[in-house]
């Protein structure tokens, strides 16, 4: 598959299935049923033919990184990926967290 077309099929998913920001394999198999006509059973045959994780997952990780567009929802997640939470709060345009002030 041409890298131009996963790449929209990735930002085009990321865009309006908000719970595939957190999850790679939420965003592939998303990817797959928009795009490829997968449902709920995939025959390992397909398997060959379809977008890899691996190539949704750099998609996806240079499309939130580098654009920082399509963040992750979950603090967590956003966490593990190396955000800051202020930053990544700022792209949510979520409330700064509280700063607590150490008055030792």
């Amino acid at each position: 598959m041409e890298l131009k077309a996963l790449t929209k099929q990735v930002y085009d998913v990321l865009r309006d299935y908000p719970e595939t920001r957190n999850s790679d394999i939420e965003l592939t198999l998303r990817v797959w049923r928009e795009f490829h006509g997968v449902q709920d059973q995939i025959d390992p045959a397909l398997l060959f033919d379809l977008p890899r994780e691996d190539n949704v997952k750099r998609i996806r990780a240079r499309i939130q990184n580098e654009d920082r567009e399509f963040v992750p929802t979950e603090w967590k997640i956003a966490k593990a990926r190396g955000f800051e939470e202020d930053k990544w709060r700022e792209l949510l345009n979520l409330k700064p967290r509280k700063k607590v002030l150490d008055l030792r």
